[in-house]
């Protein structure tokens, strides 16, 4: 199957756009909700998961993507890499999650409704598998299923 560079690349573009315009709807709705004194602690603690997520997931995305680049063709080869990677990914985001649960939700309980609301999104990062789509160039795959 030939892919068609054009169409990744709009695929692509699409998503980027989307990753900036997507914000900018929901973060009025939001500060309106929960006001502003809120909006400061959730912004407090989401900074705070971002530092683990980054440590858990040490570039493996980069990585992942590079090595998939590489065995397009070979299958079984391409099949064995994305679990090695897969489980490197879970191992260290487990590690990172917790180290996450220790610090923030057991020593600092001011806040630890929203450290375990953010939770969630270290469990996504660690089985986001955007970083193989983009390893394979189909683009189309990642944004229509």
């Amino acid at each position: 199957m030939k892919k068609s560079i054009k169409s990744n690349y709009i695929y692509n573009l699409l998503y980027q756009m989307l990753i900036l315009i997507l914000p900018l709807i929901t973060t009025p709705y939001i500060s309106r909700i929960l006001g502003a004194e809120n909006i400061g602690i959730y912004s407090y603690t989401l900074s705070i998961s971002a530092f683990f997520i980054l440590f858990g997931s040490l570039g493996i995305g980069l990585y992942g993507q590079r090595e998939i680049a590489y065995l397009q063709e070979d299958v079984k080869k391409r099949s064995k890499v994305f679990w090695e990677i897969i489980i490197l990914k879970c191992i260290t985001m487990s590690i990172s999650l917790l180290i996450f649960y220790l610090t923030c939700i057991v020593k600092y309980s001011e806040y630890s409704l929203y450290y375990r609301i953010l939770i969630l999104e270290i469990i996504a990062n660690m089985l986001d598998i955007s970083w193989f789509f983009q390893g394979l160039e189909e683009f189309k795959k990642k944004y229509s299923s």
